[in-house]
């Protein structure tokens, strides 16, 4: 099964050495997951995505410190291009930036959070839904590093995971949307290396709290393996690619 991952920025040069970019760090993440998973790389902040729109291919957008909302071209050729390919078929897996984007081009709305930064580790309620089938937690703990949030909801989207600082930290659209503010792909030691490098955006007390947060156990290899059983399940679209 081949995943197409869109990466949305490029990392920090002081962490490219060690971690390459966002797409190898989800590869590395899912593929330890799942030794039959492939991978194919496209750089949106490149302005590079696939020109072939295939039913039931599997998009996964990644995470960036751009604004979903932001007037960059290369933001509005993606959001253009995340509309045709859902239109097309096409199936995807949005985190942090992704999410929000995914929000964005299928009708939502994202906006820069009056409540402030959400940095480290967070539990946040999962929803009822059938998306969290075998999950046998009520919550989900993942790292996250974000200010913008999603306020409103694409049609036919449902909440899957949220709180009161964030209560659209998850949401799906049936089998063909599945969204996350979180970071599964962010180990300990990453998270704490680019808070450290971003520090100074940040409030004292914020800061410290989100690195204190790190040593915190996260739920990112259950949520890993519930992308990877997402990802394999088909998606039954009629033939204008509506649900």
């Amino acid at each position: 099964m081949k995943l197409n991952i869109i990466e949305c920025d490029e990392l920090h040069p002081d962490l490219i050495n060690d971690y390459y970019s966002y797409g190898r760090m989800f590869e590395q993440y899912l593929g330890a997951l799942d030794s039959e998973l492939t991978f194919q790389y496209f750089s949106a902040i490149n302005r590079q995505l696939p020109e072939t729109l295939n039913q039931q291919e599997v998009y996964l957008l990644t995470g960036s410190k751009y604004g979903a909302y932001e007037d960059d071209i290369w933001i509005k050729e993606l959001i253009s291009w995340v509309a045709k390919a859902y239109q097309a078929g096409g199936r995807f897996i949005g985190i942090c930036f992704g999410h929000q984007i995914l929000a964005q081009a299928l009708g939502g709305k994202v906006e820069k959070s009056t409540k402030g930064w959400g940095l480290g580790v967070r539990t946040v309620p999962t929803c009822d839904s059938s998306i969290w089938e075998n999950y046998d937690k009520k919550t989900i703990s993942l790292i996250y590093v974000h200010q913008d949030q999603v306020v409103e909801l694409p049609a036919k989207a449902s909440i899957i995971a949220g709180d009161d600082f964030c209560p659209v930290a998850g949401f799906r659209i049936d089998n063909q949307v599945l969204a996350f503010q979180g970071h599964p792909e962010f180990n300990e030691l990453y998270a704490r290396k680019l808070l450290d490098l971003r520090e100074e955006r940040f409030e004292k007390t914020i800061f410290q709290s989100g690195v204190t947060s790190l040593s915190k156990p996260t739920d990112a290899r259950h949520l890993g393996k519930l992308m990877i059983r997402w990802i394999k399940k088909p998606c039954t679209l009629d033939k204008s690619g509506a649900k």
